[in-house]
């Protein structure tokens, strides 16, 4: 099951999960990110966002951002969340690849493999 690590300029913690669950205007009972990306269903569970504004005093730094994350990430991947300076970040377990990289306000930024701590 991939995992992709992204993030978010603009959306805040509540519109990145919108994207995730299912859209019930959509007849195929799809969420929007499934659309968008082409990843296949998304599981209740399989993603966390991480939204700033939720941790006031904070520095965004990598040691930061590895604490968040339920399994470790690569240094590079850390590095680059924090280059963005992001309004939101995230990771999700999805069913199959995915098609692009951009669209709905996100940034995709890798597949990951979830390195032992």
């Amino acid at each position: 099951m991939p995992i992709y690590v992204g993030y978010s300029d603009n959306r805040n913690f509540n519109e990145v999960r919108s994207l995730f669950d299912v859209n019930p205007n959509n007849p195929d009972r799809m969420a929007d990110f499934e659309i968008e990306f082409g990843s296949g269903y998304i599981d209740p569970g399989s993603y966390e966002i991480y939204d700033m504004d939720d941790f006031p005093g904070y520095q965004l730094n990598d040691e930061f951002v590895r604490r968040l994350f339920p399994f470790s990430i690569p240094d590079n991947i850390a590095t680059q969340i924090v280059t963005k300076g992001p309004k939101t970040f995230f990771f999700i377990k999805t069913e199959e690849h995915i098609t692009k990289r951009v669209g709905l306000g996100l940034q995709i930024l890798s597949e990951i493999e979830p390195q032992s701590p």
